[in-house]
C-alpha cells in the first residue's frame, strides 16, 4: 500500500493541483496511466493516492471559499438581527408606553367621577364614610372596566380608591389605583415596568350668583312637633335650625354674589313698615348678601296665630326675585306643615276638620306656582311633618308645584329634625355647581 508520505514531489507536480473533480476522477480511475509491469503498478497506484489527495484539497478550498463568502452573510444577518431587536424593543416601548397613558387617562377620569359623585353625595345628603366609599368605588370601577381596551383584563377587586373627606369643606378627594398589567417589553426582557398607576382627584364646590327665598309657613301648627303633638322640639325651631344650615352651605356674599331672603307666611305676609310691623309678626326680608343679617332674619322666624294660605308666601317670594339681578340664579323653597286651611279672603277652604280642601284653596297655590315657573324661578317645596300626617292630595299638589317632581326637589318624608336638615342641606347641593380642582 502506499502511504501519503511515500509520495515524492514529482508525483504531485504531474497532476494539476486544483483540477475539477470529474478530471481527477478520471485521473484516479488510471485514464492514461500506463500500468504494464510492477514498476507501472506502484506508479499507477501513487498517482491515484495523489489524485485522491488533491480531491480533498479541492474540497477544503471549495469549504474555506465558502467559509468566507458565507462569514459576509453572517455578518450580514448578525447586524439585520440586531436591527430586528433593537426594532422590537422599540416597537414594545411604543406599545407599552400608549397602554401606560391609557390607562393613566382612564384611571383620570373615573377618579374624577367619583371625586364629583362623592361631593355631591356629601354636600346633599351627608353620607357616611362607609357610603362614600361605595360611591367613589363603584364609579371608579365602572368608568375604567367599561373604557378598557379589548384584550386587556381587569378585576374590579384590583381597582382601588382612597378617600380624603373633608366634611368642613364638604369635599371629597379620590386616589384611584390600578395594576399595570402585562406589560410586552416583559417578553423581550426582563421589564415589568411599574406595578401600579395612580391618579388622584378633588373637587369643590363652586357657587354661581345666586338669589335665593325661604318662604317659610308660619302658622300656629308650627309651634307642634313632627307628629302634630304639643311638645318639643316643635317644626319651628328644626325649620330654623336646617335653615341655618343652608345659609352656612351657600353662604351669602356680595362678591359671587349670593343672596338669601326670607317670607314669612300664613294667612297673609308682612311687608317692612306695614302696621302688621310691630313686632307682633315676622316680617318679611328682602334679600340680602350679608350674612349676619340672612341670620337674623332665620332667627325671628316663629309661629303665629294664622292660618295656612301657601299661595301668599309664593307670590311675595316670586315678587322679590323678579327684583334680583339678571345674572343671579332664582330660586324659592316652599315650607307648609300641612293643607291650606283659608283663600285669599282668610275665609274656609273646606266644610270641616279633616275634610280635603276644595278649589278654593287649591286653585290660588296652583296659580302662585305656575307664575313662579314663568318668572323661570326653580322651585324647591318641603313638608314640615312626618310622612303619615302628608295627604294624598298635599302630596300632589306639592309636587305639581315642585320644578322638577323628583328627590332633588321635593321633600316630603320628613320624619325627623336630621331628615329636614338633610332635605335643606340637599337643596344647597343642589345650588352649588360642583367643579374639579385636581
Amino acid at each position: 500500500m502506499i502511504r501519503p508520505s511515500d509520495l515524492v514531489l514529482e508525483d504531485l507536480i504531474q497532476l494539476r493541483p486544483f483540477a475539477p473533480p470529474r478530471a481527477l476522477s478520471r485521473t484516479a480511475a488510471g485514464e492514461h496511466i500506463s500500468t504494464k509491469g510492477a514498476e507501472g503498478k506502484v506508479s499507477s497506484d501513487r498517482r491515484a493516492l495523489a489524485a485522491r489527495l488533491f480531491l480533498r484539497a479541492g474540497r477544503i478550498d471549495a469549504m474555506v471559499r465558502a467559509f468566507l463568502r458565507d462569514t459576509r452573510a453572517g455578518a450580514t444577518a448578525i447586524v439585520a438581527a440586531g436591527v430586528i431587536i433593537m426594532t422590537m424593543g422599540g416597537f414594545g416601548l411604543l406599545v407599552d408606553h400608549l397602554w401606560l397613558v391609557h390607562k393613566r387617562d382612564l384611571l383620570k377620569a373615573a377618579s374624577d367621577s367619583a371625586a364629583v359623585a362623592a361631593t355631591l353625595a356629601l354636600q346633599q345628603s351627608g353620607a357616611s364614610d362607609a357610603e362614600l366609599q361605595d360611591i367613589a368605588e363603584r364609579h371608579v370601577r365602572f368608568n375604567v372596566l367599561a373604557n378598557l381596551r379589548a384584550g386587556r383584563k381587569l378585576e374590579p377587586r384590583e381597582i382601588e380608591a382612597t378617600l380624603d373627606i373633608d366634611r368642613d369643606a364638604g369635599t371629597v378627594g379620590v386616589t384611584a389605583k390600578a395594576p399595570t398589567g402585562g406589560l410586552l417589553m416583559g417578553f423581550l426582557h426582563d421589564y415589568r415596568g411599574p406595578e401600579d398607576i395612580t391618579t388622584a382627584s378633588g373637587a369643590e364646590a363652586a357657587t354661581r350668583p345666586l338669589a335665593l327665598m325661604l318662604a317659610i309657613d308660619v302658622s300656629l301648627s308650627m309651634a307642634r312637633d313632627l307628629r302634630g303633638r304639643r311638645v318639643k322640639p316643635s317644626r319651628m325651631s328644626i325649620v330654623k335650625a336646617a335653615a341655618h344650615n343652608l345659609a352656612d352651605i351657600l353662604e351669602p356674599n356680595p362678591e359671587d354674589p349670593i343672596a338669601i331672603g326670607i317670607v314669612p307666611w300664613g294667612t297673609t305676609v308682612c311687608r317692612p313698615k306695614e302696621a302688621c310691623d310691630d313686632g307682633s309678626y315676622p316680617v318679611l326680608r328682602p334679600l340680602s348678601t350679608d350674612r349676619v343679617a340672612v341670620r337674623n332674619a332665620i332667627d325671628q322666624l316663629r309661629s303665629t296665630r294664622s292660618w295656612t294660605y301657601s299661595a301668599s308666601g309664593l307670590h311675595a317670594a316670586r315678587e322679590e326675585l323678579e327684583a334680583a339681578e339678571e345674572e343671579m340664579h332664582r330660586a324659592l323653597v316652599l315650607l307648609t306643615d300641612g293643607e291650606d286651611t283659608r283663600d285669599s279672603k282668610g275665609a274656609a277652604c273646606g266644610p270641616g276638620r279633616g275634610v280635603p280642601p276644595g278649589p278654593k284653596c287649591l286653585n290660588p297655590r296652583r296659580e302662585a306656582c305656575a307664575a313662579a315657573k314663568a318668572a323661570d324661578i326653580e322651585i324647591f317645596v318641603i313638608a314640615a311633618m312626618a310622612p303619615q300626617h302628608v295627604s294624598g292630595v298635599l302630596g300632589r299638589e306639592l309636587r305639581a308645584c315642585a320644578t322638577m317632581d323628583d328627590a332633588s326637589h321635593v321633600f316630603i318624608n320628613n320624619a325627623t329634625a336630621a331628615d329636614l336638615r338633610t332635605a335643606f342641606s340637599t337643596i344647597g347641593g343642589r345650588l352649588k355647581a360642583l367643579r374639579k380642582i385636581y
